[in-house]
C-alpha cells in the first residue's frame, strides 16, 4: 500500500512491505513524487485516471495491471481508493488468465446485477446464495438478515456436506456493532483471502490517522481473526444488500 497527497502526489506514508517490493529505504520513499517511486508510466497514467473518475469518492476502483517499474516484467494488479486527501493505492502480485474476468469480485459483482430481481426477498436471497457458493467454491455460504433490533439471523445457506448448518440461528446485536454496519454501507465488498496472513505496519509522516476503511488490503482486527478460527474459518468474504442507506442484508461466505 502506498499513500499520497492527493494534490501534489507526493508520496506519504505505505506498508512496510513495500521496501522489498521497490527496493527502497523508508528514507528514500517518503516525500518522493509517485512517479518517482513505481517508474512505470502507464501505471501512473492510471492513477490519475481513476482518481478523476467521479465514483472514487465512494467507492475502490481498479486500476489495472501493471509492472510497477518501466522496464519490469513482474506484474501488479493495482486498485485506488481515497482517504480524505490521500490516494490510497494497493499493488497486490497479478496471478490467473487475463482472458478471464479481471477478479472474483467482479465476477460477483456482475453475477449479483443478473439475478432476477422480480422474485420475493426470501427467494432471491436463496438463489444469490446458492449463485455464490457454485461460483467461490467456499465450504459455506450464507445470507443474513438484519431485525429492526439490530439483531441478525441466518435467512438462507448453502454448504458443502459435513459441514454444520447454521440457518434459522440469531446473533445479538453486538455481534455486528452499528460502526461495522456503517462500514458496510461505504464498502460492501470486503474479502478476507487468509486469515493468518502477517500484517505489514504503515510507516508515514502524515500528520492525522489515515483513513483505509475503503482498502481491501487492511489488517484484521485480532478479535475478528479470534472469532473466525472459533468458527472454524480460513477465509471470508462479505457483500452488503443496502436499501435505503442501510445495510438490510448481507451474504457472509
Amino acid at each position: 500500500m502506498i499513500a499520497f497527497l492527493r494534490s501534489d502526489f507526493k508520496v506519504v506514508c505505505f506498508s512496510e512491505n513495500c521496501e522489498n517490493m521497490l527496493g527502497l529505504s523508508s528514507n528514500k520513499i517518503l516525500g518522493l513524487d509517485v512517479k518517482e517511486v513505481l517508474t512505470n508510466r502507464k501505471l501512473v497514467h492510471g492513477m490519475r485516471g481513476a482518481l478523476s473518475l467521479p465514483s472514487i469518492e465512494s467507492q475502490r476502483e481498479r486500476v489495472g495491471r501493471f509492472p510497477i517499474f518501466e522496464d519490469g516484467e513482474e506484474e501488479f494488479d493495482a486498485a485506488l481508493s481515497i482517504g480524505g486527501e490521500l490516494g490510497i493505492l494497493e499493488l497486490e502480485p497479478a496471478c490467473g488468465d487475463l482472458d478471464q474476468a479481471n477478479s472474483s469480485m467482479y465476477l460477483i459483482r456482475t453475477m449479483l446485477t443478473s439475478l432476477d430481481s422480480g422474485q420475493g426477498v426470501d427467494s432471491l436471497l436463496d438463489s444469490a446464495v446458492n449463485a455464490l457458493r457454485k461460483l467461490t467454491g467456499f465450504d459455506r455460504v450464507m445470507g443474513y438478515r438484519f431485525l429492526p433490533c439490530g439483531a441478525g439471523e441466518v435467512v438462507a445457506e448453502r454448504h458443502s456436506p459435513g459441514v454444520a448448518s447454521y440457518l434459522g440461528l440469531r446473533y445479538p446485536a453486538y455481534d455486528i456493532p452499528s460502526q461495522v454496519r456503517k462500514l458496510m454501507v461505504r464498502q460492501p465488498f470486503r474479502m478476507i483471502g487468509d486469515i493468518d496472513d502477517p500484517h505489514s505496519p504503515i510507516k508515514s509522516q502524515h500528520h492525522t490517522p489515515i483513513d483505509i476503511s475503503m482498502t481491501f488490503s487492511r489488517g484484521v482486527s485480532p478479535i475478528y481473526v479470534e472469532y473466525l478460527n472459533n468458527m472454524g474459518v480460513k477465509a471470508t468474504m462479505n457483500i452488503s444488500i443496502i436499501v435505503r442507506g442501510d445495510t438490510i442484508f448481507e451474504i457472509g461466505i
